[in-house]
């Protein structure tokens, strides 16, 4: 009798173990499950935020000066101090675009000359722009509780922006103000 109930007692503790085993799996594939409901492609992210597409430019204009930055470290031991910086600067036109975010706050952005697509037609009375992501960072997926607080961390992302306009707008905003510059 007493074999029958250890060997009853080694089948309980089995099943036990079993149970517990299958119930962290569970866990394990129902949190992955959540986990996985929490994320959008950053392209869903944007576009349900109204990044993506056209948005109107209320002002365009150039400045220009040194491009660049720099980052740098230091340590310190025993009263002696070391360090490194490195970044470059370098000459260059910067746009500075004036926009309203989705929040419909208006947002100061200035963006390299160099980064920019013009697209000139008529039809573009008012001025408009709208950011080029590659294809790649916008099928990366992104926590879509994600606040954006900051617009302007987009241009980083963006691999440049085109502005839509007429030429001659183009001509009196922006070429005018190079052609001065350069005298």
């Amino acid at each position: 009798m007493d074999t029958f109930l250890e060997k009853s007692w080694e089948v309980c503790k089995f099943i036990f173990c079993l149970a517990v085993f299958f119930l962290i799996v569970f866990k394990m594939v129902s949190c992955n499950q959540a986990m996985v409901d929490a994320m959008v492609t950053t392209e869903q992210y944007y576009t349900e935020r109204g990044i993506t597409g056209m948005h109107p430019l209320a002002v365009l204009n150039l400045q220009n000066g040194p491009i660049g930055s720099f980052s740098g470290s230091a340590g310190y031991f025993l009263f002696m101090g070391t360090g490194s910086v490195e970044g470059q600067i370098q000459p260059g036109t910067m746009v500075q675009i004036e926009w309203v975010v989705p929040s419909g706050m208006s947002q100061n952005i200035s963006v390299p000359y160099d980064f920019i697509l013009w697209d000139f037609s008529e039809e573009y009375v008012n001025p408009s722009f709208e950011f080029n992501f590659t294809q790649e960072w916008l099928s990366e997926y992104i926590n879509k509780s994600t606040e954006l607080i900051n617009y302007n961390s987009i241009f980083e992302h963006a691999a440049a922006i085109t502005i839509h306009t007429t030429r001659d707008q183009y001509v009196h905003d922006i070429s005018a103000a190079i052609q001065t510059d350069k005298k």
